[in-house]
């Protein structure tokens, strides 16, 4: 093992939410004294020494974090496939991954059976073939809040690393609230708890565009075949109101001459209604004809489109103000004592 304390992050994701843990987890690992490593799907494992061990020399021993949620009846990602039928070739030595370390959170729902078996089949085959484990499995319930398995479980694996590199952990006190919080913009992040990175995407007024289509239509990363318009005409609630979370029996009825197949999977988008999404516009003194484009460096995002279409399609602009759009709104803040109230909303301390 060398001097540098490199942490590889991979994920299995299916609607977003394992990556974006995933790509969290990465992120902070410089805060930690960490070095990032790669930040990759399961089904990139080529890319890694993950499939280094069988037999070709040396290979360097390596931390793997890895990230993974469950969908239907017990299945894994998709984009973890790939990686899970490589590791089902009987060609493999007992030995193959005996030169990787690894700490597993598995992402589910208790609703469905076979909860987080997504992350349990990895943990199995991790095992199989002789890599470490050096966390405990973490497994977060979608039903309940995955936060709440998910933040301490992730304020868990840094000490967790540091004791597989044979460090001291970063003092808390680096991290920790004080007891009279500074005003400071500069300061406030460092001295709370868990606040989100800042946002790096970039939104741009196009000022000559044309005629501009709706895009919420349109096939993204060719995941859904085809779009079509709906009433829901029925709805049940099937859980207890005093439940924290929800959940639905929803009936929709379409015009269209719907076609599919057992296991098929539906996204639904919900249009917010035009009158409330006319008053946010009013609120925020923008003209909702304006067409934007949102850009991540120089990898067009999203747009062009127009800001009413954004906010009445893309946005459930009813949910309660996330902890990523609170820690934007304070980067945009010119007063010091609202960034700081803003600051501390977003973090963990202010939850």
């Amino acid at each position: 093992m060398g001097n540098e304390k490199l942490v590889d992050v991979m994920y299995g994701s299916e609607t977003g939410n394992a990556e974006a843990i995933a790509r969290r987890i990465h992120a902070e690992l410089g805060d930690h004294g960490f070095a990032a490593g790669c930040i990759l799907p399961l089904d990139s494992y080529e890319q890694t020494s993950l499939c280094h061990g069988d037999g070709k020399g040396p290979v360097e021993s390596r931390l793997f974090v890895f990230v993974i949620s469950t969908y239907g009846d017990g299945d894994a990602p998709l984009n973890s496939n790939r990686f899970f039928k490589y590791l089902r070739k009987k060609s493999h030595p007992v030995d193959a991954l005996q030169h990787v370390s690894y700490a597993v959170l598995g992402l589910g729902d208790t609703n469905y059976t076979n909860f987080c078996n997504g992350s349990k089949r990895l943990e199995r085959v991790l095992k199989k073939y002789g890599a470490r484990n050096v966390y405990h499995r973490g497994e977060a319930d979608d039903e309940i809040g995955l936060h709440l398995v998910v933040e301490p479980w992730i304020d868990g694996l840094w000490d967790a690393i540091n004791k597989y590199f044979g460090a001291e952990a970063i003092p808390p006190a680096l991290h920790a609230q004080p007891e009279k919080l500074d005003a400071s913009p500069a300061k406030a992040p460092t001295q709370l708890n868990g606040v989100p990175r800042p946002a790096e995407f970039k939104l741009r007024i196009e000022e000559s565009v044309g005629a501009v289509e709706k895009t919420w239509t349109n096939t993204e990363k060719g995941e859904f075949q085809d779009t079509f318009t709906g009433r829901v005409c029925g709805a049940r609630l099937l859980t207890s109101t005093s439940c924290d979370k929800r959940v639905w029996h929803m009936e929709v009825e379409s015009d269209n001459n719907l076609s599919y197949q057992p296991g098929d999977a539906f996204s639904i988008r919900v249009r917010n209604n035009v009158e409330e999404v006319d008053e946010l516009l009013a609120i925020l003194k923008v003209d909702g004809n304006k067409v934007i484009s949102i850009y991540d460096g120089e990898n067009l995002v999203n747009g062009p489109e127009k800001v009413k279409d954004i906010l009445g399609w893309r946005y459930d602009i009813r949910s309660p103000a996330s902890k990523k759009l609170l820690r934007a709104l304070a980067d945009s803040c010119t007063d010091p004592a609202d960034e700081q109230r803003l600051l501390l909303w977003s973090s963990r301390t202010g939850k």
